[in-house]
């Protein structure tokens, strides 16, 4: 067995390493860092006097002598490299400025209509990025970048936000390109839903299976493999919302719809409105619900069920057995909860080894905006891909 990976690899991995474990306490010894990385003391020190001269790491004291001089401690340097994350549900837009451990720095809300155009929604954006780093007072040489939770169509490859159907005239927006043309800082854009579910996992204990399914003005989806986000080719694997359902006739499609028409926010609200004539609110629609309003019943039990369908295909595809749903906004006793987990029950009992466990996640709105900072921090120090080159000997296989 050989190692194949050169020196710069390893220095970069063990670079990776040092900083993982500042970057997870609060103030730490070389000792300390030697005892969780098994790396020598003087690789640890060539590597704190680094980040060191870079502002990436501060000494902020001493530690107990155990017998002879007091250790030096180290931690990351909360006052340099900060990072911006936007949370783009449209027609709600949030804005969260961070500091590398994603701690918040400042965080903003604003709101669109639903019939803005494309040029206003990027004046928009454009304008309070300016407004928040000029009310953060953090100077925008101290700023990674910005980090961008995309409803819709994504190109990872790329960085590119491909499309937005609800939004008009969407269609191939350089956005990335845009911001960073005129805010002077580096953009990276994914999925939503994908880092709402980045965001979920920091909330959640040995976890490593899972599908995150963000239930908000459209229904998006992440899948966590082995502790991974799955990216796909193109970064927008779990478009759960954009799932059809159909009849045909004679061979002929007579019937179309989608997912998102059976049991979204939306939908649920259009139907009340349909049934009562009262145009009201998703969650007004839950509480109604949960004080015997018998058409709210009816309507989130058959939304329920729908979901329900979406999520026992998406748990029978990738034989995953934890679902988490955020922004379900209901109470556990509810009957949609109750409608989504007894149809997911009933259509994957026989198949799922362990029962399929449906849960409601914890996120709260404060949080959204953080996955686009949590984008750029761990984009700071790069992991490297390590190499194993093994050479069999002796050993003939048929």
């Amino acid at each position: 067995m050989r190692n194949a990976n050169n020196s710069k690899v390893i220095k970069q991995a063990n670079k990776f390493l040092v900083y993982s474990t500042i970057k997870s306490g609060d103030s730490m010894s070389v000792e300390d860092i030697a005892l969780a990385t098994k790396l020598s003391r003087p690789t640890i020190l060539n590597i704190l006097n680094e980040f060191f001269k870079e502002e990436i790491v501060e000494k902020v004291g001493y530690g107990e002598s155990s017998g002879g001089r007091q250790p030096t401690l180290y931690s990351l340097n909360l006052k340099k490299n900060y990072a911006i994350g936007i949370d783009f549900e449209f027609p709600p837009m949030r804005l969260m400025i961070s500091d590398i451990k994603g701690n918040p720095i400042y965080t903003r809300k604003w709101v669109h209509n639903s019939s803005d155009q494309v040029d206003k929604i990027l004046d928009e954006i454009i304008r309070n990025i300016n407004e928040s780093i000029e009310e953060s007072s953090i100077e925008k040489k101290d700023i990674l970048g910005i980090g961008i939770g995309m409803p819709g169509t994504v190109n990872i490859k790329t960085n590119e936000s491909v499309n937005i159907l609800r939004i008009p005239g969407w269609n191939k927006v350089p956005i990335n390109s845009i911001i960073q043309e005129q805010i002077g800082l580096p953009v990276c854009e994914r999925n939503d839903a994908h880092l709402l579910g980045l965001m979920e996992q920091q909330l959640i204990d040995n976890e490593s299976n899972y599908i995150y399914i963000a239930y908000r003005t459209g229904i998006g989806a992440g899948i966590f493999i082995n502790g991974d986000l799955y990216d796909g080719e193109f970064g927008n694997p779990g478009f759960i919302g954009f799932t059809t359902w159909s009849l045909q006739q004679n061979g002929k499609i007579v019937w179309n719809k989608k997912l998102e028409d059976f049991c979204s926010k939306a939908s649920i609200e259009q139907k009340y409105y349909n049934i009562t004539g009262r145009d009201i609110s998703y969650e007004r629609i839950i509480e109604l619900s949960d004080n015997g309003d018998d058409n709210a019943i009816d309507i989130l039990n058959e939304a329920g069920c729908a979901f329900g369908v979406g999520i026992a295909n998406m748990v029978m595809l990738f034989d995953i057995s934890h679902v988490i749903i955020g922004e379900l906004k209901c109470p556990e006793s509810n009957v949609f909860i109750e409608s989504i987990r007894n149809t997911v029950t009933e259509l994957t009992n026989g198949y799922s080894i362990s029962e399929v466990k449906v849960s409601c996640g914890m996120l709260d709105e404060y949080d959204f905006a953080r996955g686009g900072c949590f984008l750029i921090t761990k984009q700071f120090i790069n992991e490297p891909k390590l190499k194993l080159t093994t050479k069999l000997i002796g050993k003939k296989f048929s």
